[in-house]
């Protein structure tokens, strides 16, 4: 539970596209108390609240189990990953998408994996978004920031929309990496900007932790310290 609290907060912090809201309920069926729950805001497209894109945008997943889902979208280089994941969507539904979107879609994809290999990523992808994704799953050190949990966005169809990373998501595993970075930092999308010869991601994300590092420590500190004496901490224990 108070997982989930610090998340949200650090997702906050770190000014991350949407942080999605929670509320614990009890739950109570034909009679029988089956515990306490976490109500949790599902990932989609609201253009005064969630994910803000456009109806020409996207929302997708880079996603482990796209065999899943009825359509889904080949991965189109190698971003060395240790097992094969592809894109699927959340908006447009994949009942939905034209063969319009869908071709814009390929394209936009492969022109953006292919700068993570070249090195000239700025062009498509929003680098503070990126940083900020990583760097609180660094800082939180999550185990498990990889398979059914990467959503990304491009706001409209447009050129000047770029690739963002979208929200945290399935950080119930946090904490569990001592002295480690979490796995995606040497995954996926991150192990290409990490180690590309294009320093721009790497400088952003040192600039982050140097801007936000003390703000994020007290802020939390101060953030746990009010959490404990609050009245949902109360009803929690109880």
């Amino acid at each position: 539970t108070i997982f989930k609290q610090i998340n949200n907060k650090v997702s906050k912090i770190l000014d991350l596209q949407w942080t999605p809201e929670i509320q614990y309920v009890n739950v109570v069926f034909n009679g029988e108390y089956w515990g306490m729950y976490e109500l949790c805001e599902s990932v989609k497209r609201n253009t005064s609240c969630r994910l803000n894109v456009d109806d020409s945008g996207y929302i997708f997943e880079y996603d482990l189990f796209w065999w899943n889902e009825d359509l889904y979208v080949k991965s189109p280089t190698p971003l060395s990953d240790p097992w094969p994941m592809n894109y699927t969507f959340k908006y447009p539904d994949s009942k939905d998408i034209t063969n319009d979107q869908l071709g814009y879609f390929k394209s936009m994809i492969a022109k953006t994996e292919q700068s993570l290999i070249d090195g000239d990523y700025q062009e498509f992808i929003d680098i503070d978004s990126f940083v900020s994704w990583i760097l609180a799953h660094d800082l939180l050190g999550n185990h498990d920031g990889k398979g059914s949990n990467i959503f990304l966005t491009k706001l409209d169809s447009t050129e000047n929309s770029k690739v963002m990373m979208g929200n945290l998501w399935d950080m119930d595993r946090i904490f569990e990496m001592e002295g480690e970075w979490d796995p995606s930092h040497n995954m996926f999308f991150f192990k290409k900007l990490f180690n590309s010869k294009n320093k721009a991601f790497v400088k952003a994300y040192k600039d982050k932790w140097n801007q936000l590092s003390t703000k994020l420590t007290d802020d939390l500190m101060t953030y746990l310290d009010e959490f404990a004496n609050s009245e949902l901490a109360e009803a929690i224990d109880k």
